[in-house]
């Protein structure tokens, strides 16, 4: 069985993000596609699912009550571990709602 894909516009739906950032995500190695045969890229669909589960650091620090400085410091002290895309940071879903936020 191959790998399930979509493309890119059905990932930037998905992700709340515009197409050309999916590319750009593309480009920078952060998403798994391939071009069709047709010359579109097809997205592979576990990568776009494993970005959905991803919280950017400004959502964080909302969630938490906490000023984007602190989340960051948290991330220098290593207390979080990110994801950097696009030049933002981003966190794992399961990581944050079971970090210790006290």
């Amino acid at each position: 069985m191959g790998i399930i894909t979509m493309d890119v516009r059905e990932a930037a739906e998905l992700l709340s993000v515009s197409p050309r950032t999916i590319r750009l995500w593309i480009s920078q190695g952060n998403i798994r596609a391939r071009l069709s045969t047709g010359g579109k890229w097809l997205v592979d669909e576990e990568t776009v699912y494993n970005f959905a589960a991803m919280i950017p650091l400004e959502m964080v620090a909302k969630l938490w009550g906490k000023s984007r400085r602190t989340i960051y410091r948290m991330v220098v002290r290593g207390e979080l571990s990110p994801r950097r895309l696009g030049g933002k940071l981003y966190f794992d879903k399961s990581e944050i709602e079971n970090h210790d936020k006290h």
